[in-house]
């Protein structure tokens, strides 16, 4: 019988963060994803030419937690920056605000013109980063805004820019996520980037560090339980009925996952309870290939008029080899505010026929997926009583098995928080293996 140290189920980009690291010190890493490809959410699928995100857009670039850790474990990415993209000593634009009347401003100067005169929003952003008002877990982000400005545009701006970020809105976002979102936004500065080729780039250098340093991965292996023997884990049996052994497991297949494949009776009621009462994020997005772009040069389009469309991120602003020669790509964000989800994604068409009313004579490719129910955006979102150290602690009640992924401790830019979490399963698997070095994300 042969015994490694460690079993990772799911190769999602937290499984291939902590598999890095841990391969980086020596120790014998299985990881077992049931999909035919890893990355999980975090990958891209080559579609009509087209690099299409299977979740994420980017990891912000060197300065995102998800670019530090990489870095420290020897991962190599070279990223597209908005300095890049800039010119002469000026990064280009991160934002820019889009209007109904096609009007589009500069986010971070003061919106004038066609009739809208409004605060600046750099000035805003400093402001809630600035404000020294007491702030409860219980204070909403809107609670937040609105003690700053009082203008209704600045908050739809802020609100759909919220959206972008995590998913949620003003109302369910707490306040003091908010200001950590904005703080890890603001610090990237002109060094946020996104990754040549695309995120599956940032898959890719994981995937090497694990393999030259004699980790194992291993595609379309569904697990169909985690052994455990006196309350501790030993190993996991794949669906094919054969059984394997290591010292610890590290669950990455998502908190409701988790529970099917230890038992509920193998959990405490409580911590099953937080798990099935958890607020999920259900969001979607339309990727559109199309013959020439329709946003000015910049990263993302907030839209404040918008009745569905959160933000429009363009990858082919920074990497146009991600679409075919002479295409453009842009990804459109939506949170999902009903079940009705074909009523939801009419509404988002209509943003866009608003913002942009010669959209259908330039698509060339479009997809819509939406991430809901059995494959939400994330199954316990960034919202009251689930943020922070409120979230699931990486090491379970179960000896010897750990958790990393979109579920853990941890805040952040929606996925650059799972990076948080690794740390914390590297540290609390370092207390009892002193050979265990943890990453620094910190800068």
């Amino acid at each position: 019988m042969v015994e490694r140290d460690f079993i990772i189920i799911g190769a999602g980009i937290g499984g291939l963060m902590t598999a890095a690291s841990l391969c980086r010190d020596g120790k014998k890493v299985l990881m077992l994803e049931q999909l035919p490809f890893i990355g999980g959410r975090y990958t891209e699928i080559s579609h009509q030419g087209y690099e299409i995100t299977s979740g994420a857009w980017t990891s912000m670039g060197i300065k995102s937690h998800i670019g530090r850790f990489c870095e420290e474990v020897g991962a190599k990415v070279d990223y597209v920056t908005l300095r890049d993209r800039g010119q002469k000593h000026r990064p280009a634009p991160l934002f820019k605000v889009r209007f109904n009347n096609q009007v589009e401003l500069d986010y971070y100067k003061p919106l004038t013109g066609s009739g809208v005169n409004v605060e600046g929003f750099f000035q805003v952003l400093m402001n809630l980063l600035a404000k020294t008002t007491e702030i409860t877990p219980e204070t909403s982000s809107r609670d937040l805004v609105e003690s700053v400005t009082k203008d209704e545009i600045v908050q739809n701006t802020l609100g759909h820019t919220i959206g972008t970020a995590s998913g949620l809105t003003l109302d369910t976002l707490p306040a003091t996520e908010l200001r950590i979102i904005l703080h890890d936004v603001m610090k990237t500065g002109g060094k946020f980037g996104f990754a040549k080729g695309g995120t599956k780039s940032i898959i890719k250098a994981l995937e090497m560090v694990i393999l030259n340093n004699g980790g194992e991965i291993r595609t379309c292996t569904g697990v169909d339980r985690i052994i455990i023997e006196d309350d501790v884990a030993k190993g996991v049996e794949l669906e094919t009925g054969t059984s394997l052994y290591a010292k610890n497991v590290i669950h990455n297949a998502g908190a409701h996952r988790l529970i099917k494949l230890v038992g509920q009776k193998n959990l405490p009621s409580d911590y099953v309870d937080y798990i099935k009462h958890a607020k999920p994020i259900d969001c979607a997005a339309i990727i559109l290939g199309l013959d020439k772009p329709v946003t000015s040069a910049c990263a993302i389009t907030i839209p404040p008029d918008a009745e569905r469309v959160a933000g429009i991120f363009s990858p082919t602003f920074f990497d146009p080899s991600v679409a075919p020669p002479g295409k453009h790509m842009i990804d459109v964000f939506i949170v999902l505010e009903s079940n009705n989800i074909q009523k939801e994604l009419e509404l988002a068409w209509n943003d866009l026929h608003n913002l942009f009313p010669n959209l259908d004579s330039l698509i060339h490719m479009k997809r819509e997926m939406v991430f809901y129910k059995t494959w939400p955006g994330a199954e316990i979102g960034q919202s009251f009583g689930q943020v922070g150290d409120q979230r699931l602690d990486p090491e379970s009640p179960i000896e010897n098995l750990y958790l990393v992924g979109m579920d853990c401790k941890g805040s952040g830019v929606a996925g650059d928080l799972i990076p948080v979490g690794v740390q914390l399963c590297l540290k609390r698997i370092a207390e009892k293996d002193k050979k265990i070095k943890v990453p620094s994300i910190a800068f």
